[in-house]
């Protein structure tokens, strides 16, 4: 091992060009002693009863919703605190697992990326691998969900689809990292991080009876023991974990009961946002985001799906008192469980967001008239 960790740590010094930084890297390949990583896990003293599926489209401004949810006193909310908007205990609110999305469902190469290869029969090494790494990723980086309960579960339910053969290289993941006085290591050059205990690099070998309902009952018995392990309420409540594009049958086939929120915004408002944030996976020029969001909303058509609670930004800021009603009456919940009103969704402070794009000057809001004039709030 000592003779691979330096061939590595040569092979990866090599790639920087600075040669004082070059040593450096190579200083701390070998000398670092990098154990492996541990996220332990206590079991829950209370499991969620029904989950809710929180979704936007990009600064739509879901974040609002979730927020909102977050006042009510038997909801549980994993995903992001919307710092545009958030209340006096938002703002308090510290770093912790209750922000983590749990994004493996959705995710390309989530349970959702893999079910075309399973309906196919084409489920291989190479599907069931990219799957691990980004579960692996998810749990060196962020923590909350990813602990090592779950990668139990994990690997429970790849053994489920796959025997185990050969490793093919080292029981490595890996890392960008800073060096010893702070100096950023560009993004292609990585460091060994040591993963959580199971080692990684198997060929896989698919089962012979795995077909699409053999799939779907495993993800959803992984889905299910997933789901017992995070601390929650009465409700459990997922940021980003499916779109509306979902159809209901593939939900049903792996969450019965789920309860779908999306929001979508007024796209002047959206696109202002792209520009006075400088969101980067956001398109900066009117012409692209139009083009975009048209295509957006013909595989998303608004109110296509029944079982969709469709809500917009503006009426949730504007129309508040009628919007958490309407919240309310699609989950299922009681006055009485809103117990931290405006203490994590303010709709005056988000109020500001409403009408952003009045900010720009010299932008083709003629083009955005034209051709996205009925999704504009007014």
């Amino acid at each position: 091992m000592n003779r691979l960790k330096k061939i590595y740590a040569n092979i990866i010094a090599s790639l920087v060009i600075n040669k004082d930084k070059r040593a450096r890297v190579r200083k701390l390949l070998l000398e670092g002693n990098r154990r492996p990583l541990k996220r332990p896990w206590t079991p829950p003293k209370q499991t969620c009863r029904s989950i809710v599926s929180v979704s936007g489209e990009g600064h739509s401004g879901s974040g609002a919703a979730v927020d909102l949810l977050r006042e009510f006193d038997n909801c549980a909310v994993n995903g992001g605190i919307d710092e545009n908007g958030v209340g006096p205990m938002g703002k308090a609110m510290a770093k912790d697992c209750a922000k983590v999305e749990f994004d493996v469902f959705r995710h390309h190469h989530g349970i959702l990326g893999m079910e075309p290869y399973a309906a196919k029969g084409l489920l291989n090494s190479g599907n069931i691998s990219s799957f691990l790494h980004l579960n692996e990723r998810f749990y060196a980086k962020s923590g909350g969900i990813y602990n090592d309960e779950y990668m139990r579960l994990v690997w429970e339910f790849i053994d489920s689809l796959a025997d185990k053969s050969v490793i093919r290289y080292w029981d490595i993941s890996y890392q960008s990292f800073s060096d010893d006085i702070g100096d950023f290591i560009p993004t292609n050059v990585i460091a060994p991080y040591m993963v959580y205990p199971q080692e990684t690099g198997y060929a896989f070998q698919v089962r012979k009876n795995i077909d699409l309902n053999v799939y779907r009952q495993k993800a959803k018995t992984f889905l299910d023991k997933v789901f017992k392990t995070i601390e929650s309420k009465e409700f459990l409540v997922l940021d980003q974990f499916v779109s509306p594009a979902v159809s209901d049958e593939k939900v049903n086939a792996y969450i019965p009961g789920l309860k779908r929120i999306h929001v979508y915004r007024d796209p002047r408002d959206a696109f202002a946002t792209a520009i006075l944030l400088d969101v980067p996976w956001l398109p900066h020029e009117a012409e692209e985001y139009v083009r975009i969001y048209q295509n957006t909303r013909k595989r998303f058509p608004i109110g296509a799906n029944e079982d969709v609670l469709y809500m917009r930004f503006e009426d949730l800021v504007l129309n508040y008192r009628e919007s958490v009603g309407k919240i309310m009456d699609f989950l299922g919940l009681k006055e009485e469980n809103h117990v931290h009103k405006r203490g994590f969704f303010d709709p005056e402070i988000s109020g500001k967001n409403v009408g952003l794009y009045k900010r720009l000057e010299g932008m083709n809001w003629d083009l955005f008239e034209r051709e996205l004039g009925e999704w504009f709030y007014k």
